[in-house]
């Protein structure tokens, strides 16, 4: 298993089925296609909303394409949810935290994550991330990684640096 095991997410007596929730919530976003929600999406949606929800829209879009750029590439796994799980990647996915939506401002933060992921998946973003397959955001890391100096960074977005090996 890739750990796409998604009931654990929500809380506050949700349908464990995540798209019954999204169902009984689509007034919120009336943009996404609900039948599109599969795996690979949520994992997307998940790795967008939990890296960078306090970014812009291009910095959530770029946190996309570095994971597609992964899955593209022979080091990661060859699926989303493969890259979003693999072990020491993304640091939410070692804590698993709760996908709290009981706010208005969460449950847009996450539907947009989640547009922005079936947008991704299904080519309608272009990738400006000018191949990047690392990113990180030098205020929220306790210890700077030094795996920066051995890559080039090639964009800067909010507080991401995006880097390419």
């Amino acid at each position: 298993s890739d750990g796409s095991n998604f009931s654990h997410y929500f809380v506050n007596g949700m349908s464990e089925s995540y798209n019954n929730y999204y169902i009984q919530h689509v007034e919120d976003a009336e943009t996404i296609d609900f039948a599109s929600i599969n795996d690979d999406v949520m994992c997307l949606g998940l790795n967008i909303h939990h890296e960078a929800r306090g970014e812009s829209v291009e910095g959530q879009k770029l946190v996309a394409m570095v994971t597609l750029n992964r899955v593209k590439a022979n080091r990661w796994k060859d699926t989303v949810c493969g890259v979003v799980y693999q072990k020491y990647q993304f640091e939410w996915t070692q804590l698993r935290p709760y996908l709290d939506l009981s706010t208005d401002k969460e449950r847009q933060s996450f539907f947009l994550a989640l547009k922005i992921a079936d947008d991704a998946i299904n080519g309608r973003i272009e990738d400006e991330s000018k191949g990047a397959d690392h990113y990180f955001n030098p205020k929220t890391v306790k210890k700077q990684p030094t795996w920066p100096e051995k890559m080039t960074l090639v964009r800067v977005e909010g507080d991401h640096k995006f880097y390419k090996d």
